[in-house]
């Protein structure tokens, strides 16, 4: 796995920071409404970032390929991790059910 310097990674780093924090937040506050799922799409997110710096910085194919394939899990997961954060925020935590969780899971798994 070798890795060449680009500037285009600094933007994604930083952001990647941001998400690190985001998390660690809401972690540590994890007992308000919300929290869970904002630390959820934080961490998806940060993979995500990372995941891509990683990949541009990436200087042959099999390294590419493989920070590529991992961003993906960030991807998948962090549209599942607003979602969810949006119903929680926004008041309407009742629908959020074992079963709603299990079925809108499926969706970022497959993927």
């Amino acid at each position: 796995m070798s890795l060449e310097y680009s500037p285009y990674i600094l933007p994604l780093l930083a952001a990647a920071l941001a998400s690190a924090v985001v998390a660690i937040y809401s972690w540590m506050r994890r007992s308000a409404d919300g929290a869970p799922a904002l630390f959820l799409m934080a961490v998806s997110i940060f993979v995500w970032a990372f995941g891509y710096a990683l990949e541009i910085s990436g200087a042959d194919l099999a390294t590419k390929y493989f920070w590529g394939s991992i961003q993906y899990f960030g991807i998948a997961f962090s549209i599942y991790g607003w979602l969810i954060f949006s119903i929680v925020y926004s008041g309407h935590s009742g629908i959020i059910s074992r079963r709603f969780v299990i079925l809108t899971t499926l969706v970022p798994v497959v993927t």
